[in-house]
């Protein structure tokens, strides 16, 4: 610990109750590191420069006191460079083409303390920076979320921004960078709106019209006749009068079928035996 009680170092942990591996850590000397949940380094800061890496391990972004830097994409390409004795260039995210150029007669600094960053921009999920006017100072910021980069269902989102100046021994983050409040991304829950009766009806037809042929089934409703159906569907039944009015009086042809069956109880019983098929 340092003298007078103060501490020495500020440090994040990964895991239940931060009882695992080192994610941040900040020391009273300046350096500071950022490692993913694999263990390695995300984003280093010592005395001469900071650096950034994807977690393949290629550089992301690097800066020195004097303000040559390199932002380069996960692709390889090159999105900003800065030579203090030589100038610089800007490169399109999306096209890859110049947007802007500059010697080193024509750098710029920012006017007041509101402007808007030369480059502000996500470059993976984990990491982001923030360059204010060409050849100025980098700004690193570093997002990982527990839950998701090491396949649990429980963890933090842990976030914290670098810089070569400034850095505390405490939590350290910037809600107007690339990230925003770097808090994980809320769900929200898909809405199905209402529709109409016709609407409904217009779907249920244009989801049946390979099966029925609902023009047929109009002209043929009420004559008895096979209604042949679309597709793997097996054809069903004619009904003959009798079935059609059995359904419409279903009391009478169940008073019918009693009747059929005690006159043939009677037949058996008086020893006449069963009757033939189709005979009385």
């Amino acid at each position: 610990a340092a003298a007078g009680g103060e501490r020495d170092e500020y440090t994040v942990r990964y895991g239940k109750n931060s009882t695992g591996p080192i994610a941040v850590i900040v020391r009273q000397d300046g350096t500071s590191e950022a490692r993913y949940i694999s263990g390695s380094v995300a984003v280093s800061v010592d005395e001469y420069r900071i650096m950034a890496m994807y977690r393949n391990g290629d550089v992301a972004v690097t800066g020195d006191h004097n303000g040559n830097g390199v932002v380069t994409l996960p692709s390889g390409m090159i999105l900003y460079n800065h030579n203090a004795g030589k100038g610089g260039r800007l490169c399109d995210l999306v096209t890859g083409q110049e947007k802007d150029s500059w010697s080193t007669g024509g750098q710029t600094t920012p006017g007041g303390s509101e402007y808007t960053p030369l480059l502000q921009c996500r470059l993976s999920d984990h990491i982001g920076v923030r360059i204010p006017y060409p050849g100025g100072p980098l700004k690193v910021f570093f997002v990982v979320d527990e839950r998701t980069d090491n396949g649990g269902l429980e963890g933090r989102r842990i976030k914290r921004t670098f810089a070569q100046t400034g850095q505390r021994l405490e939590h350290q983050w910037d809600e107007t960078g690339p990230f925003g409040d770097g808090e994980r991304p809320k769900v929200v829950e898909e809405r199905i709106a209402a529709i109409s009766s016709e609407e409904f009806v217009s779907e249920v037809r244009a989801a049946t019209d390979n099966i029925i042929d609902f023009d047929a089934l109009t002209r043929n409703l009420g004559s008895g006749d096979v209604i042949p159906l679309k597709g793997r569907v097996r054809d069903l039944p004619a009904k003959d009068a009798a079935s059609r009015q059995a359904r419409v009086n279903p009391a009478e042809a169940s008073q019918k079928r009693r009747h059929e069956y005690d006159q043939r109880r009677k037949i058996i019983a008086g020893g006449g035996g069963a009757p033939a098929p189709g005979g009385g």
